[in-house]
């Protein structure tokens, strides 16, 4: 996610080979924040569509992944 973080802000995503993996990376000057291991996100993706999430918004989803990535990653 672009800096400063927001829960509107822009995501980019890139290849590992670019980032090697940092959790600040730098693109065209523009400074993002890795916010969680891609696999995760994957992951968060897949269970957001199991029967209890489902239920759940696009918009209370990415709140609670947003929140996570923020306070508890």
């Amino acid at each position: 996610m672009e800096e400063p973080l927001d829960l509107n802000g822009n995501l980019g995503f890139f290849e590992i080979e670019k980032t090697e993996g940092a959790y600040e990376f730098f693109n065209n000057n523009i400074k993002y924040i890795n916010l969680f291991d891609f696999y995760y996100f994957l992951d968060a993706i897949e269970d957001s569509n199991n029967d209890v999430n489902k239920e759940l918004s696009d918009r209370k989803i990415t709140e609670i992944l947003y929140e996570y990535a923020i306070n508890d990653a």
